[in-house]
Parts: C-alpha cells; structure tokens; sequence
C-alpha cells in the first residue's frame, strides 16, 4: 500500500512539473529573457506594487501576447498606461508614438491567460528565429 500511495505521488508530482514545463506557444522558451512581469492589482491603484509597475514600464514598450490553440499565438505591441479616471489599459504602440492615444484597451482581468514581453528583446528573438513567424501573429 505504501508503494501505491508513493508511487501515485510521483506520478502526480512529474505530471504538474511536465504541465509548468510546457510551453503554452511555440518558441515560448525563446523568450523567457524577454518577459515582464505586470504586478497590478486590480481595483487598488494606490498600490506600491502599481506605482513601481507603472514607473518601471512608463514609456516602454511591451508585447502583449495572448496564446491560442495548436501551439499558435497573436500578439500586438503597446504601451500600459493610466488614463485621467486611473483606470489601467493598453494604447497600441503607434497610437501612443504619434500621441494621440484614442481608446486605451482595459486591463485583461485573466491575467493568467497573457503574456507580456520587453518589445526590444521580443523583435530581436523574432529576427533571430524567423520560423516563429508562422505561429505567432501580430494583430
């Protein structure tokens, strides 16, 4: 019995560490040096968790990056910003370059479901493996 018990948790262990292994796109471990982490909480912009995310991503560029199915993802590049009602969104990068910043898209609430990228290293990974390029779209 206790062998089954032990080998039932081995079994339950490899399988969470293959799951986290996975990647949720192709070519997604190409860009692990790439990633931003988007500490935000939501409803609390007064954080200083917000405040230091804000700070460290103010006039950056991202990548932000939504896996689909069959190892494919889309992509768009765009900046975080706070509009005049402190509400967190993204502006899509050419409409934040040329300043006019029409409709900021709102936070994803399933944050989990995203990915963000520094766009610099992001391109560079790209340029680096074209191949990418079938599975990843940019929008």
């Amino acid at each position: 019995m206790k062998i089954l018990i032990a080998l039932t948790f081995g079994l339950l262990t490899f399988n969470l560490q293959y799951d986290q292994d996975k990647e949720k796109f192709k070519g997604q471990n190409l860009f692990k040096n790439c990633e931003e982490n988007l500490s935000v909480y939501f409803g609390n912009t007064d954080s200083d968790t917000f405040s230091r995310t804000i700070s460290r991503l103010d006039n950056v560029e991202i990548v932000w990056l939504h896996p689909k199915s069959n190892g494919k993802a889309s992509y768009k590049f765009c900046y975080l910003v706070v509009n005049e009602e402190n509400e967190v969104g993204f502006v899509k990068s050419k409409d934040f370059q040329d300043g006019s910043k029409p409709n900021i898209r709102t936070y994803p609430l399933e944050i989990e479901d995203y990915h963000f990228y520094d766009a610099r290293c992001f391109r560079q990974a790209l340029e680096e493996h074209p191949d990418l390029k079938k599975f990843l779209k940019e929008n």
